[in-house]
């Protein structure tokens, strides 16, 4: 195989998109989803369908292997491989044509699948198959694996959908499938070519004619099998069509790069029976009924899951019996309500009464009893991953079998037996429907006889579903998981087919060759297995404060699922990955490269001076998004926070990093003089001589310094002339104030002692510095320390007297309560956070006590509040600013959900963050603009000096509508 070098080399005249090689990006692509590890030689992001060609093309010449990716959300390890991996998701990801007359769409592979479902959902047609994975998975992975879903029951998947593809054969070849009469003149031209797509259609015609009766009777009689290729149906009433044998192909047979599928209007309406269940049995019987009957999807939980949901979401599972075994969520779908509303009448009253295989059923009519359910269903997955029994956790290994439905009891008796007899903990979800559960064992794959006890579990798996005539591979994929059992599952002589067919497409066997066609044992290439060692010295001399083990288990937690790839603004992930689309920049990036560096597998060296891990690295913006919907809980701004200290202790920090991190020197240098500084910074001049020297950019204004800062007014103006000592004050507290609303907006301190004193509360303003969020968000963390420790020393004797501690900025908030525990790790750090409150938490906490002054008065405005990310990771606070302002007579709040604003503290100040920041803030931007919204809202400083930038509308801090609507209570 040839050098990374000389494939750069090579390459990167050929193409327009990206082509990586070193180290750390081969290290980088070298996972997905899966149990599985291998490093490629090259990564290539195409840009078009020629790259791709050119591509393939030199793959082809020398002999290389070639692994087309898309999310990397698959848990079978198809898209990882030791050749070329090709990523489409990075630019190959744009939706080509919609054409609502005819209801189909053609798209690109990397576009996720989430996305499509919005666009068609705004023209009520829908795309059936629906995996759980939709938010981060990609198209072309779906059209890989023949993916399915929930709904799969009664519409079926994706290759049921899928009209033509185009497609790059392993020579280089471009070729659109199609139907063909086998008598076409088209047809019959193409058959005597002397192409690699001539020679493909002369032999699968041939094979598919000779064979017919052994491929028919091969295949289980299950509705749900995408094990080795599908041959069936190729040749139809004398029509020949290769569509449906490259879904499910995994990219072995060809690389595809356009896709058209045919879509559905969206039905009207959809109810769903809830029903629980005393054994396995009983809830594969009602299963039966329930497909008999034409349900739209059958869904099942298990107790197992249901322990770990009702641990973690207590509300949504309050009404779930503690006593069931299994939940059943059974939904019916259609245009007619009243037939949908008998038929679940219906099966309610058989399973109930009738035949009492349910001791428990409800009926979810509405659209927020349906969002309750499949909220409970999809968060099954996610939760998983969060567990972490003495180092097992959840591996994708027998998730997919499928039997028929009415073995399905069957099937788990067996399973669940074989399970507990091994002594392997596991959960199971999935889609009862189609007979096909989600199991999934917690295995420590670091320890020999676990690996061992997971290869038992999955070949009785294996041996149990072929007995019941079902397949190991019902929706997933078959992958390094279980491409081994596709011999056992068809026999030699079909088996021998299916490599006749690979040899047909591929006879270099240059595409995924350790896929479908293969020896190779589950075992091979894991991620982690006895021989994986941590590398003790890599948690000495840590910047940050972590707990024993919590360095390496942080890294070793991330599992890959790509669910941090998404693009939704329903999921809060990294918005440098949504403007970007770079793997460099997705959270999970940085937990696999310091996988890769703990586990020696990467000299830390050489990994602290790898531009492209400074790139890696930096692109963390420490907003926090990513550890909100992660599923396993992963703080990836903490482990990257303390690399990124290590790459400042090692290098120093560039200047606009440096001046940006430190808003509380300057402010205090410029303040006094702010009547010249606040013109002179902001002269046409000043700000190109900003970007020419210390990349900061000249497209935004700089804040402008209030001449009087907020805290020499509060000592000079406020307690010289306050009102009379608050009588029976119910609370004392001490206000954080912050670097804006000391030096730039002093209006939101001045407006907080009003709100306030309006709640007989005492205010203290200890002496204080930064926060020093500035400061580590680069890096920083030595300088940061300094701030930190000095406003410890003059908070502390407050909190020993009982004070709570107020701030205003969403990011100071998040400081005390969380990072300060982060840097240094102190019981004084402990105790600031038990007592920080964000200031709207703290008027809901005096509510809930009674205490809360609700003589509000009228403020007539309209206004758009957006959520800082910093605000949306405290639980307790992130509602509340909304909550408070709905309080107020006339104050209309319109709630923008758009995610990030994209300025991420100071990072879209950088000259090269600049247009990408502009990018990320676009849908809040387009929201704020609307006619109905008078001002911008938010608890944040720096968003708030986005929205002005992006919108020219003025934006307010909550607090100082709480002022107003308070009134003039005394002249601050």
């Amino acid at each position: 195989m040839r050098s990374p070098s000389l494939i750069q080399e090579s390459l990167s005249g050929k193409i327009e998109g990206e082509v990586y090689t070193d180290e750390i990006s081969r290290n980088l692509w070298s996972t997905d989803a899966s149990m599985y590890q291998v490093v490629p030689i090259a990564i290539v992001t195409p840009k078009s369908i020629q790259d791709v060609i050119n591509v393939v093309k030199y793959c082809y010449a020398n002999n290389l292997p070639i692994h087309p990716r898309g999310g990397g959300a698959g848990l079978i390890g198809a898209s990882i491989g030791e050749g070329v991996v090709m990523d489409f998701t990075t630019h190959m990801n744009e939706m080509i044509e919609l054409d609502l007359e005819n209801n189909y769409f053609k798209v690109q592979p990397g576009r996720k699948l989430a996305l499509i479902q919005q666009e068609l959902a705004n023209h009520n047609l829908f795309l059936p198959p629906d995996p759980a994975s939709a938010e981060y998975c990609s198209i072309g992975g779906n059209i890989g694996t023949n993916a399915g879903g929930s709904h799969s029951a009664k519409y079926g998947l994706m290759a049921d959908y899928t009209e033509s593809l185009t497609v790059v054969l392993a020579n280089g070849e471009l070729i659109t499938t199609q139907e063909y009469k086998l008598d076409d003149p088209n047809y019959l031209k193409i058959t005597k070519s002397e192409t690699l797509e001539g020679k493909i259609y002369r032999e699968i015609e041939q094979i598919v004619r000779n064979n017919i009766e052994l491929i028919d009777k091969s295949y289980p009689a299950v509705n749900y099998n995408i094990a080795g290729y599908e041959l069936r149906g190729v040749i139809k009433e004398e029509s020949i069509n290769l569509t449906r044998l490259f879904v499910g192909s995994e990219g072995t047979l060809g690389t595809i790069i356009e896709i058209k599928m045919r879509v559905l209007p969206k039905p009207k309406h959809s109810m769903m029976l809830i029903a629980y269940f005393k054994n396995a049995i009983n809830m594969g019987k009602a299963t039966y009924e329930a497909v008999q009957m034409g349900s739209s999807a059958v869904e099942v939980l298990d107790y197992r899951l249901m322990e770990v949901l009702k641990t973690r979401e207590e509300k949504l599972t309050a009404d779930i019996p503690d006593d069931m075994e299994y939940m059943l969520g059974i939904e019916f779908d259609g245009d007619d309500i009243d037939k949908i509303e008998n038929e679940i009448n219906q099966l309610n009253s058989k399973l109930t009464q009738e035949t009492e295989l349910a001791f428990k059923s409800e009926i979810a009519k509405t659209d927020a009893q349906l969002l309750n359910y499949w909220t409970i269903r999809k968060l099954a997955l996610p939760l998983l991953g969060q567990v972490n029994d003495k180092g097992r956790k959840i591996v994708p290994v027998i998730e997919d079998a499928s039997v028929p439905p009415k073995h399905l009891p069957e099937y788990l008796e067996d399973m669940i037996l074989v399970m507990e007899n091994n002594g392997v903990p596991f959960a199971m979800y999935g889609h009862a429907g189609k007979g096909l559960v989600h199991i999934r064992p917690l295995i420590d794959l670091k320890k020999k006889e676990n690996i061992e006890a997971m290869v038992t579990v999955s070949e009785a798996s294996f041996t149990k579903a072929k007995s019941l005539n079902g397949t190991m591979s019902g929706e997933h994929g078959d992958g390094r998981v279980r491409s081994i059992y596709i011999r056992e599952l068809y026999g030699d002589e079909m088996y021998n087919l299916l490599v006749r067919v690979k040899n047909v497409f591929d006879y270099k066997k240059i595409l995924n060759p350790e896929i479908k066609i293969t020896e190779d044992p589950i075992t091979k290439n894991l991620r982690y297995d006895e021989n994986y060692e941590y590398v003790e010295d890599h948690d000495k001399g840590l910047l940050l404060h972590f707990q024993n083990k919590e360095w390496e288990n942080e890294i070793e937690m991330c599992n890959g699922c790509s669910r941090c790839t998404s693009l939704s603004n329903t999921v809060n992930m990294c918005p440098v990955y949504k403007s970007s689309k770079k793997e460099t920049a997705t959270p999970r990036a940085k937990a696999n490269i310091l996988r890769s560096v703990i586990s020696g597998r990467i000299d830390k060296n050489v990994a602290l001076s790898s531009p492209i891990m400074k790139e890696l690295i930096f692109n963390c913006t420490t907003c926090q998004s990513c550890t909100i919907d992660c599923p396993a809980a992963v703080n990836i701004p903490k482990i990257a926070l303390e690399f990124k200290a290590e790459i400042v202790e090692k290098d120093g920090q560039p200047t606009n990093e440096y001046l940006l991190g430190s808003v509380y020197t300057v402010g205090r240098i410029l303040s006094p003089i702010s009547f010249i500084t606040n013109w002179f910074m902001n002269t046409r001049f000043s700000r190109w001589m900003s970007e020419k020297t210390v990349k900061i950019t000249r497209h935004r204004k700089l804040p402008q310094f209030a001449r009087k800062s907020f805290i020499k007014w509060y000592r000079k103006d406020y307690l010289r002339n306050r009102p009379p000592k608050l009588t029976e004050s119910v609370r004392k507290v001490a206000y954080f104030v912050g670097c804006t609303a000391n030096r730039t907006n002093p209006n939101i301190g001045k407006s907080l002692i009003k709100v306030l004193e309006a709640n007989n509360i005492e205010v203290v303003v200890p002496d204080q510095k930064c926060s020093g969020l500035p400061m580590f968000s680069y890096g920083n963390v030595k300088r940061a320390k300094k701030y930190i420790n000095y406003s410890i020393q003059r908070f502390m004797p407050y909190v020993e007297q009982g004070y709570d501690i107020i701030v205003t900025c969403s990011s100071c908030g998040l400081s005390l309560k969380e990072e300060w525990k982060d840097l240094l790790g102190t019981e004084e750090t402990q105790r600031i956070s038990d007592v920080t409150y964000h200031f709207s938490e703290y008027l809901l906490k005096l509510k809930k006590e009674g205490l809360l002054n609700e003589n509000f008065k009228a403020v007539d405005l309209s206004v758009g509040y957006h959520t800082p990310c910093h605000l949306r990771v405290q639980n307790e606070a992130k509602y509340a600013s909304t909550t408070l302002l709905e309080m107020v007579p006339e104050v209309k709040v319109k709630k923008i959900n758009q995610g990030c604003c994209g300025i991420c503290g100071s990072w879209g100040y950088k000259k090269d963050n600049y247009v990408a920041s502009m990018e990320i803030g676009e849908g809040l931007f387009g929201e704020l603009k609307s006619d109905e919204i008078q001002k911008g809202v938010t608890d944040c400083p720096t968003c708030t000096l986005q929205m002005e930038h992006g919108t020219d509308k003025e934006t307010l801090h909550p607090v100082e509508i709480l002022a107003l609507s308070y009134g003039d209570l005394n002249d601050t």
